[in-house]
């Protein structure tokens, strides 16, 4: 449900409509029910504006991409990315996390959106590059660390074999490069 103008609503009446996207100056919060799927999040257009719905709601869904991409407030994006972790299936979920990983100014934001595209290392192959990505390449230790820990699964392919010798024989992070060695040390032998 839609509060404050009428006007800006969907056809269901639960959300903004397409038109009304564009004209988001800005999500000023997202906060889920407490034990349920229901999500309440405020938003700007020339006037504030309310939407209520479930998680599978698509305004809902459309709101929290744009939160989670385009928001100047940190912690918008980081309950936007938390609430998208909940649906790592949905492609454009997938997209907005991969975005948050690979671009987001907050570490925190992008260790959330790691912590989401953590199930889809194995069997997505972008997902598992823009892990690559983070291990090499992230001004934070930590979040580098954790990208680390998720490639265990697929440290045998050839990509993740040739970051890991990398990162072993010179990364910067002295755990790093220990755990890199480690991960090497118990793959299989190339032919």
């Amino acid at each position: 449900m839609v509060r404050g103008n009428p006007a800006v609503a969907g056809p269901s009446g639960t959300g903004p409509s397409p038109a009304a996207v564009a004209s988001i100056g800005g999500i000023s919060s997202v906060t889920q029910q407490a034990g349920s799927n229901q999500v309440t999040i405020k938003y700007d257009t020339v006037s504030p504006q309310e939407a209520h719905g479930s998680l599978s709601d698509e305004n809902i869904q459309q709101l929290l991409l744009y939160a989670a991409r385009n928001n100047f407030n940190v912690g918008v994006r980081m309950d936007s990315v938390n609430l998208l972790t909940q649906q790592p299936n949905n492609s454009h979920v997938r997209e907005a996390l991969l975005y948050a990983l690979r671009y987001d100014s907050n570490a925190g934001v992008r260790l959330k959106a790691l912590d989401g595209l953590g199930t889809s290392v194995k069997d997505d192959v972008q997902v598992r590059d823009a892990v690559l990505e983070a291990v090499m390449a992230d001004a934070n230790p930590g979040l580098r660390i954790e990208a680390l820990h998720l490639l265990e699964p697929v440290r045998a392919d050839s990509s993740v074999r040739i970051v890991l010798q990398r990162l072993a024989a010179k990364d910067e992070n002295r755990f790093i490069r220990s755990q890199a060695r480690t991960m090497v040390a118990q793959l299989p032998e190339m032919n």
